[in-house]
């Protein structure tokens, strides 16, 4: 009896070995064809816009339309340096192409708005900074914030969350930056990142396999998983208000207006209840991030309904994801409101 069990055991160790075998030479063989694992960390992966440049021209979505960057040496739209100053206070804006003031110059960036409106409201001491990184997710701010954002030792921290962050993906962009916690996780990165057999297979099967990433409603058509879900928005958000506590700051959440917002939208007060936030566009998470707010004791930066009516007028003709430079100009002012507001209700900490 021992020794047929001891046969069997080398017959299933033989098939093992011959079934890793012919794995590990479909393996060679798709990678002979060209194929490459499913993951473009090319297309999700960390990236910061250049440093040092010096009123460089960019296209926005349309090639008729210009507009001019410059950045410091670490790659934001800023002139601000490292260092901080004596009775200063540093708000850092946090979030992806919005913040960023894709398509409009310096001036007509949410920062730049926000700042000459506290300068002229008699807050001179306050310092907004723009850290916007077009593209950029929840998970991705995080990072930046650990790697370089930390080094400015901002006051107040807003993360203005994107909807970058529901967007599909192979591999969650926390995955990919500090790696999962989870067997199932772990079983998917190491298929979708390293094995080209497994995206010979996606191909044949889902109809988006080349797409680095899928719309929320495209959800369905193969197993992947959100860039940031709500579980990873709250560990990066504990982990910048850790990061921040080791001197002093602070981190909340905002959310900015999109098209649909400004459609509907009526000037209404920065905190929205019932029927006042009716006419909002539904977006996972911010009942949840409210809670968070509240849990932490933070306040939240809604801004959705800070403006009047006329999304077309607020927006580019050609880009209606973006604001142009009067939709930047009415959210900058209600965030600088909403920031002078929030020191004049906590003098001693933002």
């Amino acid at each position: 009896m021992k020794s047929l069990s001891s046969h069997l055991s080398l017959r299933m160790l033989l098939g093992l070995v011959f079934a890793g075998a012919l794995l590990g030479l479909a393996e060679i063989g798709a990678r002979l064809m060209g194929v490459q694992p499913a993951y473009k960390h090319d297309g999700l992966g960390q990236w910061r816009v250049m440093p040092n440049l010096d009123d460089q021209e960019f296209t926005a979505a349309h090639d008729s339309h210009r507009f001019h960057v410059s950045t410091n040496a670490d790659g934001f739209r800023t002139q601000a340096g490292r260092a901080t100053l004596d009775g200063h206070t540093r708000i850092a804006l946090l979030g992806d192409s919005t913040v960023f003031g894709w398509g409009v110059d310096e001036a007509e960036s949410l920062a730049a708005v926000a700042q000459a409106r506290l300068t002229e409201q008699g807050h001179r001491s306050v310092q907004v900074i723009n850290f916007g990184q077009p593209g950029y997710s929840t998970a991705m701010m995080g990072s930046l914030f650990r790697e370089t954002i930390a080094v400015y030792q901002p006051d107040l921290s807003i993360v203005f969350i994107p909807m970058h962050d529901y967007n599909l993906s192979l591999v969650s962009d926390l995955e990919f930056l500090q790696g999962t916690t989870t067997a199932r996780g772990a079983i998917r990165s190491v298929l979708v990142q390293h094995v080209a057999l497994y995206e010979l297979i996606r191909r044949g099967l889902y109809p988006f396999a080349n797409e680095a990433q899928l719309l929320p409603h495209q959800q369905g058509q193969e197993a992947r998983v959100e860039r940031v879900s709500q579980a990873e928005q709250f560990i990066v958000l504990n982990q910048m208000r850790r990061i921040a506590a080791e001197w002093g700051g602070e981190v909340s959440v905002g959310f900015l207006p999109f098209y649909a917002d400004l459609q509907g939208s009526s000037g209404a007060a920065q905190h929205h209840s019932g029927a006042a936030s009716i006419h909002l566009m539904r977006r996972p998470g911010v009942t949840a991030l409210n809670t968070w707010s509240s849990e932490n004791d933070r306040p939240m930066f809604d801004l959705r309904d800070c403006c009047a009516h006329g999304a077309a007028d607020r927006t580019f003709p050609f880009d209606h994801t973006h604001l142009n430079a009067l939709g930047n100009r009415e959210v900058g002012w209600a965030l600088a409101d909403a920031i002078a507001s929030t020191m004049a209700s906590s003098p001693e900490a933002p």
